[in-house]
């Protein structure tokens, strides 16, 4: 299924019922780093939700969904709300979930309709996780889809609690890495690794903007005008184990010569194709990949791409543009 034309990047905000959902993005919408211009569109049981209006008060775009589902007849409901909101030129959007959501299910159908997610943000109770694991096999299914899983009550629960916990997750879902909050709040250098969109990616020689943590490896990587797909598949396999996004349009050739525009997603060792619709596809392929990751080395992550004839690696620095700098 093709992707709309100039859709924003869609995050899945995910987490079993009264996990932090809410609470995580109160604190996201808050952080400098998610910029202005969030979109926030919340799914949830009822005719009503009673927890939205710190949401409302600080997204640009905020819409509820009531009745819990999204399935069956509700998809022609959530795909024009989709269209609606993308039409007024958020950064991102922020779809929350019922906690009792099928999250497989959910980006299925985004992709579907044309909607990609570009990463599934899955919040666990540190507290009460034991009594959801035992009751309800989503839970689990819902922690295997996730690409961050973030554990909430991190605070309040015993260090034993939290321990237990982290260890359970590592066993289920041992590539998304395990991210602690403390009241819904994740560190600014963790989150931007979540939402970087590639024009945070600079270049080792700008200093206009401020740097992040130093373990966070960025690069940029320049394909040809064309690509084999087995070649980009064989790329996508050699990528470390600490390579954590990349994301941009890549231009495939099939056996025949057919030549396609995709929007490539990698997320924590899981990727996915986009094809591009012509009329929102460039002429030319001249914007870079970003890549960013954890102690990511120059070396690994110019051997994943050698087989591409024509590629070039250039390591940059991940920052981020301060309130200030928005308008800049």
């Amino acid at each position: 299924m093709m992707q709309t034309p100039s859709a924003p990047p869609v995050f899945l905000v995910t987490g079993f019922l009264g996990s932090g959902k809410t609470v995580f993005l109160q604190s996201l919408l808050e952080n400098s780093v998610a910029g202005a211009h969030n979109a926030v569109i919340v799914n949830d049981f009822g005719e009503a939700v009673y927890d939205d209006f710190l949401l409302r008060a600080r997204a640009t775009t905020f819409l509820e969904l009531p009745g819990g589902c999204l399935c069956c007849s509700a998809l022609d409901d959530f795909k024009q709300a989709l269209t609606d909101v993308a039409e007024r030129a958020p950064s991102r959007i922020l779809v929350e979930t019922t906690g009792l959501a099928d999250v497989a299910s959910v980006r299925d159908d985004l992709r579907f309709m044309g909607f990609p997610v570009d990463a599934v943000l899955c919040t666990v109770d540190a507290l009460h996780w034991r009594s959801q694991h035992d009751q309800f096999a989503l839970f689990q299914e819902q922690i295997r889809e996730a690409d961050y899983l973030l554990v909430s009550k991190s605070d309040v629960a015993t260090p034993r609690q939290v321990a237990e916990l982290e260890h359970y997750l590592r066993s289920v879902h041992n590539r998304a890495p395990v991210i602690r909050m403390k009241k819904g709040h994740v560190d600014a250098d963790t989150l931007l690794s979540m939402l970087a969109p590639a024009d945070h990616i600079v270049p080792r020689n700008r200093e206009q903007l401020p740097l992040v943590d130093s373990t966070i490896a960025a690069f940029r990587i320049a394909l040809p005008q064309c690509v084999h797909r087995s070649d980009l598949e064989y790329a996508m396999n050699q990528l470390p184990l600490t390579a954590l996004r990349l994301k941009g349009r890549v231009r495939l050739q099939d056996i025949h010569g057919t030549i396609t525009v995709f929007l490539l997603n990698f997320v924590n060792g899981r990727w996915t194709l986009s094809e591009v619709p012509d009329d929102a596809a460039p002429v030319h392929n001249n914007a870079a990949l970003a890549l960013i990751g954890l102690s990511l080395c120059y070396d690994d992550v110019a051997a994943a791409f050698a087989a591409i004839a024509g590629v070039h690696v250039e390591q940059g620095e991940l920052r981020f543009r301060l309130p200030e700098q928005l308008n800049s």
